[in-house]
């Protein structure tokens, strides 16, 4: 089978988004533990100005304990939403091949968990770093999110292109 300009573009265009966005994935795990901190507690700091209008009247053992707490979803969340964007690029991707749904997806989440397996690697090198499982477990699971998320616009989009 011949394949087109559009669908060559398409694969081109949506392998580069994959690889820059590993890119972002492997400049951020290459932060030492300082940096990283430093990043996330920036945001913290933010979240619990804008959140809690009252923070600055807190006990300091109260805002101690609300920012670590925070601070744990802040990393858990930015872990989970890079991966879900990178779930979502790797299905696109995987999009221009004539690869069906069911393969598809378990396709697109082990690409996207072997990813998160070697920035976990990844991060034994870094100083200030360690790999943890619940964050390989948080990866993956953003993985198969925005896989989830692609399929979903892609079924609303073939949807509304067929009724139009």
């Amino acid at each position: 089978m011949k394949q087109t300009q559009r669908q060559i573009l398409h694969r081109v265009l949506w392998g580069a988004a994959v690889l820059g966005w590993m890119g972002i994935i492997f400049y951020f795990s290459a932060q030492n533990g300082e940096d990283s901190s430093a990043v996330s507690g920036g945001i913290t700091d933010r979240l619990l100005h804008l959140l809690w209008r009252n923070f600055d009247q807190m006990t300091v053992t109260g805002q101690e304990q609300l920012r670590g707490q925070l601070t744990f979803v802040v990393r858990k969340g930015a872990h989970f939403t890079e991966y879900a964007i990178l779930g979502f690029l790797v299905s696109g991707f995987l999009g221009s091949f004539s690869i069906g749904i069911f393969r598809r997806v378990p396709i697109a989440w082990l690409c996207g968990t072997l990813y998160a397996c070697s920035d976990e690697l990844h991060q034994m090198f870094t100083d200030g770093r360690s790999p943890k499982l619940f964050d390989l477990m948080v990866d993956s699971a953003g993985v198969l999110t925005g896989v989830g998320i692609f399929l979903l616009l892609a079924f609303l989009y073939m949807r509304w292109k067929k009724h139009t």
